[in-house]
């Protein structure tokens, strides 16, 4: 009575004679000596970060371990984007004890491969099981979390897990790390997770962000991170000069900054040590510019066609980027500084280059100089800020200690190496299967925000906007209590609070969103950008719904429920829009304007560049000059951008101050403030 299921289960016999085969789903091995080995289901084969995983055989495995009777392992994904391997132990009664998470792993990991040893264990008394006497995979409970940390401190054993437990400390901005602490559960997020990845590379631990997800905790983690597999890892490649080719972000920037688009920079300033030797910085900014082939970019409108394309310089010298300024007699020095900071803004001619520039200005002998880095977007982005920080650290004190010339640190993929695969990828029909979900999310972009003035320029010179900051307690809990309460990521709270934010004042419970993420993501087994300066972000549309129900563990998990169907965190829709053939389905479907609101999470700054005034940078400099052109129209009506800086979380909400007034914003940034104050007081102790 049900042809589909039967033509899935009797198949063509391959020998011929017309004959059916019977397709029973159990997955076998033939070994050597000609027999087959029972492995396990080919339903319980699962993919976790590009990495295929056998449930089966790690089940099978376990109940080898003479205390355990019975063994399930399932894949949970209780945080959204999280996928961990669980497994659930039945101990054998005349046991004296049952086995430890430990022991079974150490176990597990004699006969499988790091990435399929489970993130976390559970000792059940018995397994449960539904009506047909299976096991009830559904019914299994949750691991337990204690915000994040395990039960009993457990010190690192080896070297790499000092290492381990060291980075992650620093990065997470916590005291100490147990082998057997959750990265996520402690505050980890995408962001951090790369920042890790390219600490420990420098470490000589060879890893991915993928291990991060896989591996979870110091343990899972060194398990993976084998310093002697470095001829395993994909080295950057000799040269990166050549044409570029295109990527999604920079297809969708130059089709929505026609009037300007050589002024769309970003900017970084700073107040460096006292005594800096500007010859020292300069062979510093020499090794940056040789490791980082992007900050050799230059981009060429083709002609009859318009379109941009890029190519990267095979060199370039640090006397075209670095520029010495003498501040000593100007009268007003921070007028002075902001005047030449536009200059360099504005200055920037893509088909020409430079497309990164290094200001630093003489302050006089009892004040100590300035810095200000400033970069076209098409060559960095967020993350990309944090690896330049770090590079120009490590390369100045390498240079001020006069120990020999400055050796550029190991580069990782090239972004015209991820950019091919992706093109291929598309080529391929490997995001097909997402269309459908991207064309649904276009469509919620239809439904337009209120507007107090519609009609009203939005461009640059129009540009306004309003800052709220949380407390220092209040940002704690919710990078540090909140993920572990709500059993979820930092994004995915403060997506819950727009989506409540939005909800009132639109008057719709759903609003969708276009998200910015760092798009960096592990699609491709031969890439690894933890390294990598380039523009990667993957902006895409989000319905935000806000549920019937007010309260924020309804809320959070009704958010968190829809991010969770996100394919690829998003950069399979900009691959697909902007990398598909012309006439090919997907350029019609995913056609349109998107949202009118923005949200970008841009992590935690403070902890990226480090200790200030540990060394060459001490202190962050508040001189912005201006990234952007006055006559450009703006892509959307509002962005939100939330950076943590000096342990507070900041939340930017950016608009027309033709087309709205400014209570409009005020109340929507207020409502948003105190949203994150609830979710952070229902997390805090008493």
């Amino acid at each position: 009575g049900r042809p589909a299921l039967t033509a899935t289960r009797f198949v063509a016999d391959p020998a011929g004679g017309g004959g059916r085969l019977y397709r029973t789903g159990d997955l076998v091995r033939w070994r050597a000596d000609g027999r087959l080995e029972y492995v396990g289901r080919a339903d319980d084969q699962v993919k976790i970060r590009g990495l295929r995983i056998e449930l089966g055989e790690i089940e099978a495995t376990l109940t080898r371990h003479p205390a355990v009777r019975q063994a399930a392992v399932t894949v949970r994904e209780d945080r959204p984007g999280v996928r961990r391997i669980v497994a659930y132990v039945v101990p054998e009664p005349g046991a004296a004890a049952a086995p430890d998470a430990e022991t079974l792993r150490a176990f597990a990991g004699t006969s499988l491969p790091a990435y399929m040893l489970p993130a976390a264990f559970v000792t059940l008394a018995g397994l449960p099981v539904n009506a047909s006497g299976k096991t009830d995979r559904r019914a299994l409970p949750a691991p337990g979390d204690e915000g994040g940390r395990t039960a009993a401190h457990v010190a690192p054993r080896t070297e790499t897990e000092r290492v381990l437990c060291r980075i992650w400390a620093e990065v997470l901005g916590v005291d100490r790390v147990g082998v057997h602490d959750s990265f996520f559960a402690l505050g980890g997020d995408s962001i951090l997770s790369i920042q890790v990845v390219s600490r420990a590379r420098r470490a000589g631990l060879h890893m991915y962000t993928r291990d991060v997800f896989v591996g979870q905790t110091v343990a899972g983690l060194a398990a993976e991170a084998d310093a002697a597999r470095a001829a395993d890892t994909p080295a950057g490649e000799e040269s990166e000069a050549g044409p570029l080719p295109p990527v999604p972000v920079a297809e969708w920037f130059f089709a929505t900054h026609p009037e300007a688009p050589a002024h769309f920079d970003m900017t970084m300033s700073f107040t460096l040590a006292p005594g800096t030797d500007p010859a020292a910085l300069r062979l510093a900014v020499g090794a940056l510019l040789a490791r980082h082939g992007m900050l050799r970019a230059v981009y060429a409108q083709e002609p009859g066609t318009g379109r941009w394309t890029g190519r990267v310089l095979a060199e370039l010298s640090p006397e075209a980027v670095l520029t010495v300024h003498d501040l000593t007699t100007a009268p007003d020095q921070e007028a002075a500084w902001e005047a030449l900071l536009t200059d360099a803004q504005s200055g920037f001619r893509l088909d020409s280059g430079p497309l990164f520039r290094v200001l630093y200005g003489e302050r006089g002998a009892s004040s100590q100089p300035w810095l200000s880095l400033v970069a076209h977007h098409l060559v960095v982005d967020g993350v990309s800020w944090r690896i330049l920080l770090d590079d120009l650290e490590a390369a100045y004190a390498q240079a001020a200690s006069g120990s020999g010339p400055v050796a550029p640190r190991e580069r990782t993929s090239s972004v015209r190496q991820w950019a091919e695969l992706l093109a291929r990828h598309v080529a391929e029909g490997g995001f097909d299967d997402q269309l459908d979900h991207w064309r649904e999310a276009n469509e919620a972009a239809s439904d337009p925000l209120p507007v107090d003035h519609p009609g009203a320029p939005n461009t640059g010179a129009e540009l306004t906007g309003t800052a709220t900051t949380l407390s220092a307690e209040h940002t704690h809990a919710l990078l540090n209590l909140a993920p572990g309460h709500y059993r979820t990521q930092i994004n995915d709270l403060l997506l819950a609070a727009l989506a409540r934010v939005l909800a009132d004042w639109t008057g719709r419970p759903r609003t969708a969103v276009a998200l910015e993420s760092h798009g960096r993501e592990d699609l491709f087994d031969t890439v690894d950008l933890s390294g990598t300066v380039g523009w990667f972000t993957a902006i895409h549309p989000v319905v935000l719904a806000a549920p019937a129900a007010t309260d924020w563990p309804t809320t959070v998990r009704a958010v968190k429920r829809h991010l969770r169907t996100v394919p690829d965190h998003g950069v399979g829709y900009g691959a697909l829009r902007h990398l598909s053939a012309p006439d090919s389905p997907a350029r019609a479907l995913l056609d349109g304007p998107g949202p009118q609101l923005s949200f970008n999470y841009l992590g935690r700054f403070d902890l990226a560049a480090g200790t200030p005034g540990s060394g060459l940078i001490h202190a962050e400099l508040d001189i912005a000059g201006r990234d952007f052109a006055l006559g450009e129209t703006r892509p959307h009506l509002i962005d939100v951008a939330a950076v943590v800086q000096h342990g507070r979380l900041t939340t930017t909400w950016s608009y027309s101050h033709a087309q709205y007034d400014a209570p409009t914003i005020t109340r929507l940034s207020t409502a948003y403030t105190r949203a994150l104050e609830e979710i952070a007081t229902s997390c805090l102790p008493g």
